[in-house]
């Protein structure tokens, strides 16, 4: 794949994420026992991430996420898991985890890159302005009703909306 097609499909990736963006966030608000729990974070500036996919699955739900800088370099760090610590961890001190409207929280369970993305092993990337990262992130199934909730990445907070009939 050549430079110009290269950056032609993060310019659509980026255009997806943010109009995913910007649908999700008006639709979660109604959602007033979840606002209750939602963690007040702090995110890096520099660094946009975006949910582009959330399939909900008998065994698991699943999240594609975006990461992406915009103006400046930003700093991108994935879920990696320590078997000492027996969790998953976001450079090491932060964790990922859903949020269904009944507060219940459930953890990530494995990460995985998407088609065509290769991390480093300690999960830590330096994103060029005008490039992305996308990642998969698998959780335990939420039930069977849920229509929206949130995702926690470390300090970032993502609410999501799940469409009718999207159940795999």
């Amino acid at each position: 794949m050549g430079r110009r097609s290269s950056y032609l499909a993060i310019q659509t990736l980026l255009l997806a994420a943010s109009l995913l963006t910007g649908c999700t966030r008006q639709e979660v608000p109604s959602a007033e026992p979840l606002s209750t729990c939602i963690p007040q974070t702090d995110p890096d500036g520099s660094l946009r991430i975006a949910i582009s996919a959330v399939e909900h699955r008998p065994d698991e739900t699943r999240v594609r996420i975006v990461a992406y800088a915009v103006a400046e370099p930003s700093n991108f760090a994935l879920p990696v898991y320590h078997t000492s610590r027996g969790r998953w961890l976001i450079d090491e001190k932060h964790r990922s985890y859903l949020l269904d409207p009944q507060c219940r929280e459930y953890k990530l369970l494995d990460r995985h890159d998407a088609p065509g993305m290769d991390a480093p092993p300690d999960g830590r990337l330096k994103l060029k302005p005008g490039t992305a990262f996308e990642t998969v992130l698998d959780f335990p199934p939420l039930p069977a009703n849920t229509r929206h909730g949130v995702l926690v990445y470390g300090p970032h907070v993502l609410p999501f909306s799940i469409l009718p009939g999207t159940t795999h």
